[in-house]
């Protein structure tokens, strides 16, 4: 009697947990961030003849899996990260990377300087070192490297990735770092090797550090023609450079390195994969495409790359807001999550932000492009401020975990300011964000097989359900 007490017992509480969904909700003018609710319960009968609005959700309709989730180590993040005392540099990294943080999975740096520098700076300055005798990464020793071993002291499964944003200067047509003639590269068998060497010597002075790369991307906005550090390609170029110089020397030495193509905008993401991955020779080289959410909201042209090349991942590498810090402005976290929920619906395996901390300003930044980051340092004080796009990012991150695979949902035709993306993760449960950027509220019904709840989602709000399939 008492085993079958106990069994009993067993089955009421899988079966109420089957029942629950977990509500988290971020919204405007109230102090909602990432805040658990009120759980709903599933039902089968109804009062959802009420609800305005339907998100349709099926588990069984499976597309890509989650890669990861993460922002970028500047030289510009780590140096404003040295200004703070302990106290506050351990809050950053429980915010980022701790069990109540936003649990970053994969995280991103520079090879060389980038526009997020104290300046412009490269591993090797001698002018024809074609060998890269004098190849070394000191400079990133000073800021990059220390602020990467304590993530993944605080986070030892972290995964990263590197992109370079310009070659020495000895090495580019122009003879500088910043700017870019075409192509940015001396297009010269010899500086084409050098450079696809580099790439080499660089995965192994971090590897020495005890940091290793699980991937990387050719060139950051190749198509960029800007002030600060800079190298042109043309899809061509970048396609023959992959496959005769950087893909078999990265291959040979580094087999389960991911090497990714483009990182650039949405607009010529699926002419560049037409063109790199359609070569037989070179698309062995690639796993994925990667591109950043400046310019335009063509998030037709990502599915397409995703469902033309089904065994090359897609991932959004890159975004911020500009110009400089808005402190606490909730639009721009809206703005992040909608990119979010078209990315992951259009096939992007995951999100990288842009810097993960940056100064009041938005810097530093050798060229003055200052931008806005979700932790701000404080002018004045030892404090951070958490800015919208944190929690938006949150509603991800938190809870869509890596190997879990983006899942069907929808939302009806009644308003085009409301959005779902769904993920079923490898702990058998779905996370489901909704959002809503209209100015009024909807009741919503959550539709998924023969179970339905209804849930109210306010104006410029948004929510994340979590319940077991």
């Amino acid at each position: 009697m008492k085993i079958i007490h106990t069994l009993l017992i067993v089955v009421l509480i899988a079966s109420a947990a089957w029942c629950q969904i977990e509500v988290y909700e971020t919204q405007k003018e109230t102090s909602l961030r990432i805040t658990r609710g009120r759980d709903l319960q599933w039902s089968s009968n109804d009062r959802t003849a009420n609800a305005v609005l339907t998100v349709d959700v099926d588990s069984n309709k499976q597309y890509q899996p989650i890669i990861g989730w993460g922002g970028a180590f500047t030289e510009a993040s780590a140096h404003v990260f040295k200004q703070l005392n302990p106290q506050v540099q351990d809050e950053v990294m429980e915010a980022y990377f701790g069990p109540n943080g936003l649990n970053y999975t994969l995280c991103r740096t520079h090879m060389n300087s980038c526009d997020f520098s104290l300046e412009n700076y490269s591993c090797d300055n001698t002018t024809g070192d074609f060998a890269l005798e004098n190849f070394n990464i000191n400079r990133d020793l000073r800021y990059i490297v220390p602020l990467i071993k304590l993530a993944q002291r605080k986070k030892p499964s972290l995964k990263w990735f590197f992109t370079p944003w310009s070659p020495p200067a000895w090495m580019k047509g122009n003879g500088k770092m910043d700017e870019t003639s075409k192509p940015g590269l001396i297009w010269k068998d010899q500086y084409k090797k050098t450079w696809a060497l580099f790439f080499h010597k660089f995965i192994q002075a971090y590897k020495k550090q005890g940091i290793e790369f699980w991937g990387v991307t050719v060139q950051n906005e190749p198509e960029a023609i800007t002030s600060w550090d800079t190298c042109y390609y043309s899809k061509e170029e970048e396609r023959d450079f992959v496959r005769d110089y950087l893909g078999p020397l990265l291959r040979q030495n580094y087999p389960d390195l991911k090497i990714m193509i483009w990182d650039h905008n949405r607009d010529n993401i699926f002419e560049w994969a037409k063109t790199i991955l359609g070569d037989e020779e070179t698309a062995k080289y690639v796993d994925g495409t990667a591109f950043h959410w400046y310019v335009d909201n063509l998030y037709e042209n990502v599915q397409k790359t995703y469902e033309t090349y089904p065994n090359k991942f897609v991932l959004a590498s890159e975004a911020c807001h500009c110009p400089g810090v808005k402190l606490y402005d909730y639009e721009r976290g809206e703005l992040y999550a909608r990119d979010i929920i078209h990315d992951l619906n259009a096939g992007s395996g995951g999100w990288i932000d842009w810097n993960i901390l940056l100064d009041s300003v938005g810097g530093p930044n050798h060229v003055g492009n200052f931008c806005d980051a979700p932790l701000v340092k404080d002018k004045d004080q030892q404090k951070i401020h958490y800015q919208f796009t944190y929690y938006h990012l949150g509603h991800f991150t938190k809870f869509m975990q890596v190997d879990g695979k983006r899942i069907f949902s929808k939302v009806s035709d009644r308003t085009d300011k409301v959005y779902s993306a769904a993920v079923l993760n490898p702990d058998g449960r779905v996370s489901l964000v909704i959002q809503n950027m209209s100015d009024e509220d909807f009741d919503v019904k959550i539709q998924d097989g023969s179970r339905t709840a209804v849930a109210t989602i306010a104006a410029h709000s948004i929510k994340t359900f979590r319940y077991q399939k």
